[in-house]
């Protein structure tokens, strides 16, 4: 059995958001650095700023009640993440940071143990980013479903656009377009957000058992030469 392991690799799906994202990118001495920052600010503009901007607009506009509570909730919910997400993104470089210590944690685990113990807590952490993207994304296929069987030009949630999107078929397609593209991103980035803290209290948890074996040995190891030292002087 190998004896490396990598705890960083319990980050992987979160980083890969992340990048996406706009969190990291290449150096600026790099080629792709500027394309990468006008990705990133493209991206931002599109999705954290104007995403919960049509509910707010929309919310405004509303003709009742009814309508301002059935936007509103959405675009507090949008504009709770887009908050979260913001916090990860002003702290990213104190996140990296863990992944050098978790390196030097990782060179001291030894034995088949200590690596099926960090082994586990790695592959709970991905099962748990796993298992909540594949609940968001149900809830993204049911909200296509009511788009598909409904028997008038709808889109997904009410939400307000500087143009008609009945008037046509191409307006509505490019509207319900942006509104599927901004659900999956937002969703993808909620999974992220929340699943971080779970991520990383399992790896920390399985580092903590790998200590706990380790002194555990050390005990043992002191027993033993302690009994062998007895028996000489018997």
């Amino acid at each position: 059995m190998s004896l490396k392991i990598n705890s960083w690799d319990a980050f992987k799906y979160h980083w890969r958001v992340w990048d996406l994202s706009g969190f990291r990118g290449p150096q600026k001495q790099s080629a792709w650095y500027i394309p990468y920052k006008l990705y990133t600010i493209a991206i931002t503009l599109l999705f954290p700023i104007y995403y919960p901007t049509c509910f707010t607009v929309e919310s405004l506009l509303a003709d009742n009640l009814n309508d301002f509570c059935e936007v509103i909730y959405i675009a507090m919910a949008d504009l709770t993440l887009n908050i979260k997400f913001l916090t990860l993104f002003i702290v990213r470089r104190q996140l990296l940071e863990l992944r050098p210590i978790l390196k030097r944690l990782d060179a001291r685990a030894k034995s088949e143990k200590e690596i099926i113990v960090l082994q586990d807590g790695i592959n709970s952490a991905k099962k748990c980013f796993l298992i909540i993207l594949r609940l968001f994304y149900s809830a993204f296929v049911t909200s296509q479903l009511m788009v598909i069987f409904s028997s008038e030009t709808r889109l997904m949630y009410p939400a307000w656009y500087p143009f008609d999107y009945q008037a046509s078929k191409i307006k509505f397609w490019i509207a319900y377009g942006y509104q599927t593209l901004g659900f999956l991103v937002q969703c993808t980035q909620a999974c992220s957000v929340d699943t971080y803290p779970q991520a990383y209290m399992r790896v920390l948890t399985a580092h903590i058992r790998a200590l706990s074996l380790r002194i555990e040995r050390i005990g043992r190891k002191n027993f033993s030469s302690a009994s062998s030292e007895f028996m000489c002087l018997k």
